[in-house]
């Protein structure tokens, strides 16, 4: 399992709540990152207010600015690999969390 911080509903930061979560594997294409650092700011305050430009499909997560190491590729990943180093700033639609249901 991992922790994750998430929201079910919009609203103010009484909606955050830390929960465990199942451990993400990578698809094709993908990369899972072993999160080191996180960049919260006034976009995702925004995201979890459902003011920003992309809506938020609950449960949704928060920190999308991320430092960290790969831990594992997924097939058809041919540039990166494990123990690299790497950050990212992907948009709001690209993050997968895992359902806990």
């Amino acid at each position: 399992m991992s922790r994750a911080v998430r929201f079910h509903q919009i609203g103010g930061p009484e909606v955050l709540q830390i929960e465990d979560v199942p451990e993400a594997k990578p698809g094709a294409g993908e990369v899972l990152i072993d999160a080191r650092a996180w960049g919260l700011n006034r976009a995702d305050s925004l995201f979890r207010q459902g003011l920003y430009s992309v809506a938020p499909v609950v449960p949704a997560g928060l920190g999308f600015e991320v430092a960290g190491l790969i831990a594992a590729v997924g097939d058809g990943v041919g540039e990166f690999h494990v123990g690299q180093a790497v950050s990212v700033l992907p948009g709001f639609n690209l993050l997968r969390v895992p359902d806990a249901r």
